[in-house]
């Protein structure tokens, strides 16, 4: 078949002068060039995120797998991010977890699943404190805002009196994903972990820092008043933080996002004061208790003698009150707002800066004190200016996201103009193959022919439906007509089969075409 098919090309070919050959070789090579570049661009994977924020020697195991399986990949963010196809990312996932070839960056008490016969002493209690420092670095790493946690311990041996006895310490160091991310809670949070899980450890024995060098535990004084004093400071923090996100999600809804600023200081009283207060009322006193004397005397003198003694004791309705203040009341506020101003384009098209109308500022104004609970009996304090925002870190990101836009709208139209090039070059390459040939002149003839035979047959024609319309032209054709016909479509097919299925031999067919025997 491939002989019989080479053989035919041949022929064809043969009847094309030099220069013809070489153009049809260069469509044809230009063909296939597209084609290829087409189907790549077609079929090239899409890619998701494998693992990212990884160890040198995580990136070094997981590349040598993915060579090995002939997997392709991406690096980004300076090697430490892998990304694969999309379509192999949960698979590869599940692969890499059960090999453990992702390390967790300590190795806990799976330490011990290892045969140790023939250790030391010491080197069972160094693998002892290994572990127990790998197993806290890994709790400590389900924190959200914790990527990478390293312990350190020192355990002391235990002295013969408890007095010689030094005290068990850690250090913990910290890789956060900000700078601000750990809250002072979560701090002390992490110091109370360690501290249960290490026995004879305390709290203001553990130091903790992150990878920029902040210390973030402060255990130079546990001073009650120290401690009050923290804890106030973050009570007003979280009040100020409150109410300024309850009065800026109103601005933003009124004013739009990014239009809007607003700063509220808050003072807080802190003061414990408690208040006895005894109310006495005198008309309405109760007797408690009552005493009555009396003294009669008589003498046969006709002389008599008598005495009343009475005493009463009372007890006073008295009434007693016992108040104590809530710690933490709001004593002040102050509110400082800041409103962009309103952009509209004057006669010449330019943009301007326009003031907001008073009227606007006011309702701005009531709103931000009904939504914060502004009170005049406290001298709460509140002041709204308007000024125009510095956009330029707006107006860059908006910029950079049409541009990311244009160019995915770029690669696309790239991308289908690739494909519908590639499609006319195949189409002009067959034309110009069929009609060096001369087969397009005599379809020509053929069809002039035809033309006039069918003039008196218009009637006829007229009823005919598109397909019998067809089914009544290839009957009219001559039988030599017909098997040209059907040889053209043979070869054409025969042509674009062999070209797919062996592109190296018809590479080589075109190139024997073109040079003869000379090569």
């Amino acid at each position: 078949m491939n002989s019989a098919l080479i053989l035919k090309i041949k022929q064809l070919i043969s009847q094309l002068t030099p220069g013809q050959k070489i153009g049809f070789s260069a469509l044809t090579v230009i063909a296939i060039i597209c084609m290829f570049m087409i189907l790549t661009w077609a079929n090239r994977p899409e890619y998701g995120l494998l693992y990212s924020n990884l160890d040198a020697s995580d990136v070094s195991n997981i590349l040598d797998d993915l060579k090995g399986n002939g997997i392709p990949y991406k690096l980004k963010n300076g090697g430490t991010t892998v990304l694969v196809p999309k379509k192999d990312v949960y698979e590869l996932r599940i692969k890499y977890a059960g090999k453990n070839m992702i390390s967790t960056g300590a190795v806990g008490y799976e330490l011990f699943d290892k045969n140790n016969l023939g250790l030391t002493d010491f080197m069972q209690k160094v693998n002892l404190k290994r572990a127990l420092e790998g197993e806290l670095a890994n709790t400590i790493n389900q924190i959200d805002a914790v990527m990478k946690a390293r312990v350190h311990l020192v355990m002391p041996e235990r002295a013969l009196f408890e007095d010689e006895e030094n005290q068990t310490t850690a250090s913990v160091i910290l890789k956060l994903r900000s700078r601000s991310a750990l809250e002072r809670q979560q701090v002390s949070g992490i110091q109370q972990l360690i501290a249960g899980s290490v026995e004879g450890l305390k709290t203001e024995n553990i130091i903790i820092i992150d990878t920029f060098g902040n210390v973030l535990t402060n255990n130079e004084s546990n001073d009650d008043e120290i401690g009050m004093s923290r804890s106030q400071y973050d009570l007003q923090q979280k009040v100020e933080k409150y109410l300024a996100k309850k009065a800026q999600s109103m601005l933003d809804k009124v004013l739009g996002v990014n239009n809007s600023i607003i700063q509220i200081s808050v003072a807080l009283n802190f003061e414990k004061i408690r208040r006895t207060t005894e109310k006495v009322d005198p008309e309405n006193s109760a007797v408690l208790s009552e005493e009555k004397n009396e003294e009669r005397s008589s003498s046969t003198d006709t002389t008599h003698f008598q005495r009343e003694n009475s005493i009463t004791n009372y007890e006073l309705n008295k009434v007693t009150e016992q108040y104590e203040n809530s710690v933490g009341d709001i004593k002040h506020l102050s509110i400082a707002v800041f409103v962009n101003g309103v952009t509209d384009v004057d006669q010449d098209g330019n943009q301007i800066n326009v003031p907001r109308p008073v009227e606007e500022i006011q309702k701005i104004t009531e709103i931000v004190k009904s939504s914060v609970g502004f009170q005049n009996d406290r001298n709460d304090q509140i002041v709204v200016n308007q000024l125009t925002f510095d956009q330029t870190t707006v107006n860059r990101e908006k910029e950079l996201l049409e541009s990311i836009e244009q160019e995915e709208n770029r690669n696309e139209i790239i991308k289908f103009a690739l494909m519908g090039l590639g499609a006319i070059l195949v189409l002009f390459m067959l034309r110009s193959f069929f009609k060096k040939l001369g087969l397009d002149e005599y379809m020509k003839r053929q069809r002039g022919q035809l033309l006039s035979s069918l003039e008196s047959a218009d009637k006829k024609q007229k009823m005919l439906t598109e397909d019998d319309a067809d089914d009544y032209y290839n009957e009219k054709l001559s039988h030599e007509a017909k098997e040209r016909l059907k040889l053209q479509e043979k070869i054409t097919g025969d042509v674009t089969e062999f070209t797919q299925s062996e592109p190296a031999r018809a590479a080589n067919i075109l190139q024997y075409w073109l040079y003869g025997d000379d090569e």
